[in-house]
């Protein structure tokens, strides 16, 4: 840790599932969304963003969050702009449980392809790395995600993805 006026903690996590069995990034992902409260706020950018089988309990904790009234918003590719146009097809079917929960879904427009994955989670939590929300990344993938506890970069990371939600960036799917 860096002391001093310009200074943030930092936490790194990392996973290895194929090789270690952990699920920490995942772990943290689910525990950040279940201790925000009502009116606070989980704004996530994913490119990949199909949360199923091992990712459940993820779908599950961005359902009960919008429940009880966070403001819950994800912001992936569409089929257009992905290099993965069958994520966005079988991404139907969670689509419709996390809608009907309160989530609002944004997919990205134009032809260009959005690799960003990126969270905020309330005011001052933000998350940067190489986590997908899929399977792969869950199950499979050794991944790595730097966590800031910074109110004024959790402010820049939820500027660029309000950006990316924007309606010249992205529509809303209903």
């Amino acid at each position: 840790r860096i002391d001093g006026a310009d200074a943030t903690t930092m936490q790194f996590i990392q996973h290895h599932p194929r090789i270690d069995g952990d699920h920490n990034i995942t772990n943290f992902m689910v525990e950040s969304i279940k201790a925000l409260q009502a009116g606070e706020k989980a704004y996530i950018a994913n490119s990949y963003f199909i949360p199923t089988g091992a990712l459940t309990v993820y779908k599950q904790a961005l359902m009960d969050a919008a429940q009880r009234g966070v403001d819950v918003r994800v912001v992936t590719n569409s089929e257009k702009t992905t290099d993965a146009p069958q994520i966005n097809q079988a991404a139907v079917f969670p689509y419709r449980d996390l809608l009907k929960a309160g989530v609002r879904i944004f997919e990205r427009k134009g032809e260009r392809t959005m690799h960003s994955k990126s969270a905020v989670f309330g005011s001052h939590i933000s998350a940067i790395g190489s986590w997908n929300a899929d399977n792969r990344s869950a199950s499979l993938n050794s991944e790595c995600v730097a966590v800031a506890y910074s109110p004024e970069f959790a402010a820049q990371v939820e500027e660029m993805i309000i950006n990316d939600m924007s309606s010249e960036q992205a529509y809303e799917v209903k």
